[in-house]
């Protein structure tokens, strides 16, 4: 009879570390990421739906910027974040100082200058060609 209820507790024991435990489904302080603004603490009695409807957000959304798994399953104590900042924009890439010009059979410096009010010496100084055939 001992036996048997050695063995019980060892199956018993084996199955509750089978589980998945808490720590999976709780988001360590860094969930969410460096972009998080807003952290929020579970209190007992919260659950995910109430905490989303507390900051207009959904349950989905909470659930995948924390990294729970399980979003029926919170611990009390635990801090979620509920808002991150949007991702920035790609910086748009810098334009060049001034303008291109296609030159045109039959241009020359003195009517290209003349069209954009510039003397030809002055367009000589600003192109960075050195010399032009």
């Amino acid at each position: 009879m001992r036996k048997v209820g050695l063995w019980v507790v060892a199956l018993a024991m084996i199955i509750l570390l089978a589980l998945p435990m808490g720590a999976s489904a709780e988001p360590a302080r860094h969930a969410g990421g460096p972009g998080c603004t807003q952290w929020y603490t579970i209190r007992c009695g919260d659950t995910l739906s109430k905490i989303a409807w507390r900051y207009g957000t959904s349950v989905s959304y909470l659930a995948s910027l924390n990294g729970i798994s399980n979003p029926n399953y919170i611990v009390a104590g635990t801090t979620i974040c509920v808002q991150a900042r949007p991702p920035q924009p790609p910086k748009p890439k810098p334009k060049p100082a001034g303008f291109y010009y296609t030159v045109r059979c039959g241009d020359t410096l003195g009517n290209i200058g003349w069209r954009y009010g510039w003397s030809p010496c002055t367009w000589l100084r600003s192109t960075t060609s050195t010399t032009l055939t």
